[in-house]
């Protein structure tokens, strides 16, 4: 997936947590995903902790911590 202005955008507006610059383009590149899947379960797998937390700050589903 491009990072384009669209994910920068989001990655930039502020989280409820601290977050990583490259956690939040992975966040915000799922967020993007989900909201574009027509209504498909997507999940996001991690097994990093700070970024499995800001995907959940995020409401996503985090699978793999």
């Amino acid at each position: 997936v491009p990072i384009d202005r669209l994910v920068i955008a989001r990655a930039g507006a502020p989280f409820p947590v601290q977050v990583r610059s490259l956690d939040a383009l992975h966040v915000a590149t799922a967020e993007l995903l989900i909201s574009e899947s027509d209504g498909a379960l997507l999940e996001f797998w991690t097994h990093d902790q700070r970024q499995a937390l800001a995907a959940q700050s995020r409401g996503l589903t985090v699978r793999g911590v």
